[in-house]
């Protein structure tokens, strides 16, 4: 007689199905199936329990070769999809690596000209503290101190500065005039001493 005619034991029945001998055994107690036939203590089921059995585990087994085509398809569209979307992101990572790229060069670019202008800031605060120091300093005070004190009396003011200072400058001048006839000294009784004898017109 042969085994399909014996029939299948729990263990081979898990065994084809790659499963533990326990869920076989929950599987037969839920769809409650008898056994063919027993020997000793081994339950044999027939191939109508097998069937039931193999239908409860595992429900797709019998409809994976009807959907491997259809699987395939899908795999293939799923592929074209994916190298589309994988393409699209190297562009755009692309795209921003280009703009970090110009941001960068951009920024580095400023940082250069905010350094130059520090510098020439800073340049041009020394001049001007130089200068100050150079207004204040004693010796600027003293070169106009003595000419001051030589010309002390000028402080009063003199009508003749502006003329005597000319003079100075210009002595051909001052010769010229050594040539003006002297204004005559008032006498004693002025205009009115010999009005008497001056020539009536």
């Amino acid at each position: 007689m042969s085994e399909q005619e014996q029939g299948w034991t729990m263990k081979q029945i898990a065994d084809e199905l790659g499963v533990n001998k326990m869920r076989v055994y929950r599987t037969i107690s839920r769809l409650n199936l008898t056994e063919a036939f027993k020997r000793g203590q081994t339950l044999y089921f027939n191939q109508d329990a097998k069937d039931a059995i193999e239908q409860a585990i595992n429900p797709t087994s019998q409809s994976q070769e009807t959907t491997r085509r259809p699987t395939q398809a899908r795999s293939v569209s799923q592929d074209y999809v994916d190298n589309g979307l994988l393409q699209s992101l190297n562009d755009r990572v692309k795209d921003q690596q280009t703009q970090i790229t110009n941001l960068t060069r951009l920024l580095d670019q400023s940082q250069r000209l905010q350094l130059v202008a520090e510098q020439r800031s800073q340049k041009m605060e020394q001049q001007i503290t130089t200068l100050q120091q150079q207004l204040a300093a004693p010796s600027a005070v003293a070169t106009l101190a003595p000419e001051n004190q030589a010309n002390g009396e000028r402080q009063q003011l003199d009508p003749d500065y502006f003329d005597k200072a000319h003079r100075d400058q210009n002595p051909a001048d001052s010769k010229d005039e050594s040539t003006i006839i002297p204004k005559p000294e008032k006498q004693d009784g002025g205009f009115f001493k010999h009005f008497w004898q001056k020539p009536l017109l």
